[in-house]
């Protein structure tokens, strides 16, 4: 559903009052205690939270785990899902039995969950009542891929029903496999890979007006209802294959989570022939959508085109990484920009984590890479800046940028953003040392008014969710998660706002969706940039 559509637009209205980040007060707090060993803990907890309240947590266990009553059998690093209500009581849980972790979730307008995440191995995907569902990840030699190398989208009830999972398992491209093993001494050209080089990532997930969108990163070839994922494959330094990512934003049906379109992509658009050395490739993209248009965000580098439903149009050509940003309406892009960034060795140092539309403009978090010169030396110094930019309505970036060091960990990797009822961003990061290894730490910020600061609420959170008046949190424990829930005084106080009655109204439901035809109830409605709550009775 669409979460952060009214956030924003009552961000117009209530950051001009107060520079102050928003007042969240603690509603409840529950732990997932002993999912795993104190020395084997899993940084991965996803959280989503409705605008009733309902918390949707998801988190990682390696030991045998009881939660809301129901016991789960370890099977490697297996995922879990619990439903908390408003109160705090777990309604239920399911687990993802194997290799498997969560990435995304949202949820519609009647209260159906969807997950999507990356797995390996066989997954026994639970449910509350029926029948679990089985599916199997990416082979090589008819043996199970070790790497999570293949994605899954599951749909669950309100009440933990499994409707269905629809998985996308790659399948390395048939040219270059054919020369696995060719000799280059006589003049063939061999195609090593590894476990791992061949994937289908699946990065965001949004439910909007009951469309299901997602976007991935993909290498190889994945296909679903008989449309083709196909990310390219070079020469490599005129002697070997090598494959590079594509990304694209696509749309699923809401009923059996089958590929209905691509939106757009983002690929590689030179040939596959002798000689190329660059590394072109798109390893960065999120989306949003609002009113039928889809604002795609993508980093690359080197050839890149997007194609659209009408056909492909370059927007890169340089080897340096870009910011490439899309705005796509009935099939075509009908806006588009490229921002230079600065190159790196590795590429998520420039990278979006996060994009949502703001009234008729959108806001932008990531990572930006940038050097600078050393005063009298040769040397340069490295920045990995966390940003937070306004998008302008011709997809130009307004960089706001910060980086934060302590104690020799550098804060800089994004483990997860949202949008706060009242227009702040809070930005939730992993650190690493020096020498890039996880230090096991979180550190979390807030952007407001044109400013970054140190989260004091939640100062260590690695998931973040907001809808309505709620934000939902999750902490890496000992040996488990903390989810919390909080609810913003700011946010409430929206409904003492005074309106424009001269503005035309637009209505929504308490779970952000659009209301053509408003009946008697409880609506949100924004009039200008203006947001209240309103009781109708007609």
């Amino acid at each position: 559903m669409k979460k952060l559509l009214l956030s924003f637009a009552a961000a117009c209205v209530v950051t001009a009052a107060s520079a102050a980040v928003a007042d969240l007060t603690k509603v409840w707090e529950k732990p997932v205690e002993n999912a795993y060993k104190a020395d084997a803990k899993a940084w991965n907890a996803p959280v989503a939270v409705d605008a009733a309240g309902n918390v949707i947590a998801t988190g990682a266990f390696t030991e045998d785990l009881t939660i809301a009553g129901s016991t789960f059998e370890a099977t490697g690093t297996s995922a879990y899902v619990v439903k908390y209500d408003k109160t705090g009581a777990a309604a239920w849980a399911v687990a993802f039995t194997g290799a498997a972790t969560i990435t995304a979730i949202d949820t519609d307008a009647d209260g159906n969950i969807y997950i999507a995440g990356t797995f390996a191995d066989a997954v026994t995907f639970g449910t509350t009542s029926g029948t679990p569902i089985v599916k199997e990840g990416m082979k090589i030699d008819d043996a199970f891929t070790t790497k999570q190398n293949a994605s899954f989208i599951a749909k669950y009830s309100s009440a933990g029903t499994l409707a269905t999972v629809e998985t996308f398992v790659p399948e390395v491209h048939a040219e270059p496999l054919e020369h696995q093993f060719d000799d280059p001494d006589t003049g063939g050209t061999p195609y090593w890979f590894s476990d791992g080089d061949i994937y289908f990532e699946l990065k965001d997930l949004k439910v909007v007006d009951d469309q299901v969108y997602a976007s991935a990163t993909y290498t190889g070839l994945t296909k679903n209802n008989n449309i083709e994922f196909s990310a390219p494959y070079v020469v490599y330094a005129f002697f070997m294959y090598q494959d590079v990512a594509a990304s694209s934003v696509f749309t699923l049906n809401a009923s059996d989570l089958k590929v209905q379109q691509k939106v757009v992509t983002a690929s590689y658009s030179g040939e596959n022939a002798s000689g190329v050395f660059d590394t072109s490739a798109c390893w960065s993209v999120r989306f949003d959508v609002k009113e039928n248009v889809v604002l795609a965000a993508f980093v690359a580098s080197g050839e890149i085109s997007l194609t659209d439903a009408k056909g492909s149009q370059a927007v890169n050509e340089e080897s340096a990484p870009a910011f490439i940003l899309a705005k796509v309406q009935n099939g075509e892009i009908i806006t588009k920009n490229t921002i230079a960034a600065t190159s790196s060795m590795t590429v998520a140092d420039n990278s979006f984590a996060n994009i949502s539309f703001n009234g008729n403009k959108a806001i932008a978090v990531g990572r930006k890479f940038e050097t600078e010169t050393i005063e009298g030396s040769s040397d340069e110094k490295k920045h990995y800046n966390i940003f937070v930019a306004n998008v302008s309505d011709d997809l130009a970036l307004d960089f706001n940028k910060f980086e934060e060091s302590a104690a020799g960990i550098n804060y800089y990797t994004i483990a997860s953003t949202a949008i706060l009822p009242v227009g702040e961003v809070y930005i939730n990061t992993l650190g690493y040392d020096t020498k890039g290894d996880f230090a096991n730490t979180a550190k979390s910020f807030v952007f407001a008014n044109d400013a970054f600061a140190p989260a004091t609420t939640v100062a260590d959170a690695v998931g973040v969710a907001a809808a309505g008046t709620y934000v939902a949190f999750s902490q890496i424990g000992e040996t488990g998660a903390v989810f919390s829930l909080y609810n913003d005084s700011k946010a409430t106080g929206i409904a003492d706002i005074v309106a424009d009655e001269n503005a035309e109204a637009e209505y929504f439901n308490l779970q952000g969706v659009r209301v053509a035809n408003p009946e008697n109830g409880l609506y949100i409605v924004r009039r200008g940039n203006t947001v209240t709550k309103q009781l109708l009775r007609k």
